[in-house]
């Protein structure tokens, strides 16, 4: 079972190793939940099942989202952990950060892992749902399926007063669908390990706080579309540069190997 003195990859690595039977967990629920939306009437529809593995003890959550009635056969599965830490119970969202390095097209996959804290989801009730008495399931539900869409911004003095004040790790935050997660980022091993078997480097995120777009006045707000728009267009213009890039190396090199005599 995970606890807090293991690391974060070794968290990471010990949640990874029940998603085979947490798979075939999902599968088997989905008849039953597929039935469940068929007599919603209203869309979009959510539910859950709490869930311990049988050999590693580890909690889960298993949840099941249909947006439109026409998706309650084939529903949105996700799936979400669980840490005791003291009296406070922190979700933990655990998977793959897309990983491109500078100069190649290749993408690969970097081992990810999020911890949020009650705070946050407290933040996040009292403010978009106007502390609403939803049990604490559907409310994990209404975010994760609502705010699927992360953009990375940078902050700056627009979007939070002294931030400078937290430290380097309080440099990002994330906009999503429903507003803004303050957060604590950081890259743990080596970089240059990333794509090997044996790679220990991992990313982690701790969301430590939400704010919706309600409460940032009218220069935060523009301050955060200005960033992830910034965020955006940097990727893709990096994108196109690293294509052309290649595709020029490309075609030097069948121009040359034409030119080789046999």
């Amino acid at each position: 079972m995970i606890v807090t003195s293991m690391s974060n990859l070794e968290i990471w690595k010990a949640l990874s190793a029940d998603r085979d039977k947490l798979r075939i967990r999902a599968e088997s629920l989905v008849p039953k939940v597929a039935k469940k939306f068929k007599k919603e009437r209203k869309f979009p529809a959510w539910t859950w099942e709490e869930y311990e593995h049988q050999d590693s003890r580890n909690k889960y959550l298993i949840m099941f989202h249909s947006p439109i009635p026409a998706t309650v056969d084939n529903p949105i599965v996700k799936v979400l952990a669980f840490i005791q830490d003291g009296r406070h119970k922190i979700v933990i969202q655990w998977g793959y950060w897309q990983y491109r390095k500078h100069g190649s097209l290749q993408v690969q996959g970097v081992p990810y892992i999020g911890y949020f804290s009650s705070h946050f989801f407290s933040r996040y009730r009292e403010r978009i749902w106007k502390d609403s008495m939803m049990p604490y399931q559907e409310l994990l539900c209404r975010y994760f399926f609502r705010n699927e869409l992360t953009i990375p911004i940078e902050l700056n003095e627009e979007i939070q007063r002294k931030y400078k004040e937290y430290g380097e790790l309080a440099a990002y935050a994330f906009q999503v669908h429903d507003g803004t997660c303050f957060i604590r980022q950081w890259n743990e091993g080596d970089e240059l390990t990333i794509g090997k078997e044996d790679s220990d480097h991992i990313a982690v995120a701790l969301y430590y706080t939400f704010v919706n777009n309600c409460m940032m006045t009218e220069t935060q707000n523009k301050a955060i579309v200005k960033e992830g728009t910034k965020y955006i267009s940097d990727y893709y213009r990096k994108l196109f540069r690293d294509a052309l890039n290649e595709a020029f190396i490309r075609h030097q090199s069948i121009n040359s190997e034409k030119h080789i005599k046999p």
